[in-house]
């Protein structure tokens, strides 16, 4: 009997110390991990803390910031700087002058109605001889972001010695000339009529349309407000007898992965802001004559927005060009109900960025135009474009298609 209750007693203790063993082991698995999981994360923060702003692995938050600095012409290599994380908070300083700080401001404001995000506009502060502003923003009252946008000095223009000359005397000013319209300074036109667009100008000088300004045929340049070369390009191309519309940055649906720039309109708008703002961008444009959409796939497919946008187009004599970005676009019908002069897209010269492809889509342009009378294409300043269009329109124009301004073929 007692030698029974050594063996069950030896047992128990043999047993004891298995257990020990185990629960050290797995004690000790359990640790390795929780380190080796805690050095990942500090590696993965210190990797993402060397990398600049705009290659680091960002929320769509970020991202969509990243997208209005780029709009606003902020060099993210030069005019960027980015600080050290504190409690997962990003901390940008971005160089900007007084016109890209309106326009980012505004941005953002668009950004926290739409987007859910809380935007905290600080005041305008001199540190160390510099004027700062920080902007804090945060979602679901967690900051994720604090921006400081520091303006640029710039230097004051020397202002040239005025010779006053003795006042001639006064002259009866002749009646005003009405200037007539572009299309009178180009020959008539006769058989299928092609109106080719060009988007997205401003953000280039004028001198980077000579491929197009030079073969001399009619061309319609759509262009951006609020741009570098906004109105020089737009008074030279009238000055060049071309036509000058506005294309109007609109709010596509998948914002603020691709961001329609500075002065867009956005679904959250009231039809009022909405008008305002498209009167505000066409006060950019020099000579506009129509308007046409930037992106804006959710603007145009919005019966709330779309039928004041059209209003404001009718009162100031404009025509409308629907691009026809999503196939949801009701932009064209709400336009032709109202009885404004209005056209649709035909044909996208440049959804690839080819040469190759440009000379096919110019073909099925000029297809479209023996079928149904007249076609409309839109493209792009892009080189292979401006390439295809200046090697491919003479030879068209030859051979009887009339090239006519957007404004011909609007009904």
């Amino acid at each position: 009997m007692a030698a029974t209750k050594k063996r069950t007693t030896k047992k128990r203790k043999t047993r004891k110390k298995k257990t020990r063993s185990l629960g050290r082991k797995l004690f000790l698995f359990l640790l390795t991990l929780a380190i080796l999981a805690a050095a990942a994360i500090a590696i993965y923060k210190y990797k993402n803390l060397l990398l600049p702003p705009h290659q680091k692995e960002s929320p769509n938050q970020l991202i969509a910031i990243e997208s209005i600095l780029l709009a606003a012409d902020v060099q993210l290599g030069s005019d960027l700087e980015t600080f050290s994380l504190k409690n997962e908070t990003e901390h940008w300083k971005a160089h900007v002058t007084r016109k890209q700080k309106k326009c980012i401001i505004k941005a953002l404001k668009h950004l926290a109605e739409s987007q859910n995000v809380e935007v905290n506009i600080g005041k305008e502060k001199t540190v160390k001889s510099q004027l700062m502003q920080l902007i804090t923003l945060s979602q679901n009252e967690q900051p994720y972001m604090k921006l400081i946008l520091s303006l640029k000095k710039q230097k004051k223009a020397k202002k040239p010695k005025v010779i006053r000359k003795p006042k001639p005397a006064k002259a009866q000013s002749p009646d005003p000339v009405e200037e007539p319209p572009a299309s009178t300074y180009w020959e008539s036109y006769d058989g299928p009529r092609v109106a080719i667009i060009i988007d997205d100008v401003g953000m280039k000088p004028y001198s980077a349309l000579s491929d197009l300004t030079g073969i001399h045929i009619p061309i319609t340049f759509a262009i951006l407000p609020f741009q570098r070369y906004t109105k020089t390009c737009a008074n030279e191309l009238h000055k060049n007898h071309y036509e000058v519309m506005l294309h109007m940055p609109m709010e596509p649906t998948n914002f603020p992965v691709a961001n329609p720039g500075a002065g867009a309109i956005f679904s959250s708008f009231t039809p009022l802001k909405a008008q305002e703002t498209l009167s505000e961008a066409l006060r950019q444009v020099p000579h506009v004559t129509g308007v046409n959409n930037h992106m804006g796939s959710r603007i145009t497919a919005s019966k709330k927005l779309m039928p004041s946008l059209v209003q404001t187009i009718k009162e100031k004599n404009l025509f409308f060009i629907d691009s026809r970005t999503h196939a949801s676009t009701i932009a064209y019908q709400t336009a032709k109900a109202q009885g404004i002069r209005c056209a649709e897209r035909d044909v996208f010269l440049d959804a690839t960025m080819s040469y190759d492809f440009t000379v096919k889509q110019i073909a099925k342009t000029v297809s479209t135009a023996k079928k149904q009378g007249f076609a409309v294409a839109i493209g792009h300043p892009y080189p292979s474009t401006m390439a295809a269009i200046k090697d491919k329109l003479p030879a068209l124009k030859a051979q009887g298609i009339s090239f006519v301004f957007a404004s011909d073929i609007v009904k």
